[in-house]
């Protein structure tokens, strides 16, 4: 299996705070699980690979590219797509607007989009509205549709089920599952829901003072030793 990202001795972090500490990893075509408590440095990698904070130390590539020193639309036009902790959209804007932004319509992926309105029906329902008067599983729904119509090679998601109840979790399960197999893509899911990721990723890295401590099978985060041990790092 090829891999579409790696990072060797990865650092990064806030002014002179370092939050990340020398992070190893790769990911292929599979869905890669990150678990860890709060804190540990979660947001602060997904930030680092896709360019809203910079690396203060390292290497990595991108689709067989060094990407480390590109800017963020770049990292975005070569494939990386991103759904940020909370979901953000602009608020003003409509749902659809949010979905579409920077797009041309023959670029919009409209079996994806269509697959996704089967999934969470009453998003087609929303379109019109602005964005700032949905719900917190609503903003997470379009959140997840402006990601997937852009036909990412590579998606970063970081707690995509926060605050979002469980049967649209579900229907995320299943979009994520079957895109990464009909497309090829990878998937690195920065998650709290342990039983989420435990059924859904292929591997699993567990995150702890901004290092990555260990690797699990995914079924392994399902014993309770082990989902006391990581929540409790």
């Amino acid at each position: 299996m090829t891999d579409l990202l790696t990072v060797q001795g990865l650092n990064a972090g806030y002014g002179t705070t370092r939050i990340l500490r020398n992070i190893d990893f790769s990911v292929g075509s599979e869905i890669v699980g990150v678990v860890g408590r709060n804190g540990v440095g979660k947001t602060t990698l997904a930030r680092t690979l896709v360019g809203s904070l910079p690396a203060l130390g390292g290497s990595g590539t991108l689709f067989g590219s060094s990407f480390l020193n590109k800017r963020p639309h770049a990292r975005a036009r070569a494939g990386l797509s991103y759904v940020p902790q909370g979901a953000r959209l602009i608020s003003d804007l409509s749902v659809r607007e949010n979905i579409t932004l920077g797009l041309s319509p023959t670029q919009v992926d409209r079996e994806q989009l269509d697959q996704i309105y089967v999934e969470f029906p009453r998003l087609p329902t929303l379109l019109a509205r602005r964005a700032g008067s949905l719900s917190g599983g609503e903003r997470a729904a379009a959140a997840f549709a402006r990601c997937l119509v852009r036909r990412p090679r590579l998606l970063v998601l970081d707690e995509p089920t926060e605050g979002v109840q469980p049967n649209l979790i579900q229907a995320m399960s299943r979009i994520l599952r079957s895109y990464a197999e009909q497309s090829g893509a990878g998937v690195l899911l920065i998650e709290q829901d342990l039983d989420m990721v435990a059924g859904l990723a292929d591997r699993c890295l567990v995150m702890d003072q901004g290092s990555i401590v260990d690797e699990l099978p995914p079924k392994e985060l399902l014993v309770e030793q082990n989902r006391r041990q990581i929540l409790a790092l």
